[in-house]
């Protein structure tokens, strides 16, 4: 790390990951760490009851937000009870 800024991420990335035109290669090593994170968390209880479908998305297009929510539907987006 090369200040008090820096994040302690992994220096590598998966293969396939590349930057955005213009994106720092540390966002996109973040960018995937959380992904991974997510995806390790979801899958942790080994039941296939917990699904996680990652995207990458600029939070601050709302247009974005709502093409994302339309086509995955919310339904897959919202924890889901057991039911007895």
């Amino acid at each position: 790390m090369n200040s008090d800024t820096d994040l302690a991420i992994p220096a590598a990335g998966p293969a396939h990951a590349s930057p955005e035109p213009g994106e720092d290669p540390r966002v996109t090593r973040a960018k995937y760490f959380i992904r991974d994170e997510f995806l390790r968390i979801s899958t942790a209880s080994g039941d296939g009851q917990h699904y996680c479908y990652p995207h990458f998305t600029c939070a601050v297009d709302m247009e974005n937000i709502r093409r994302v929510f339309a086509t995955v539907g919310t339904a897959d987006l919202l924890p889901r009870k057991k039911r007895d």
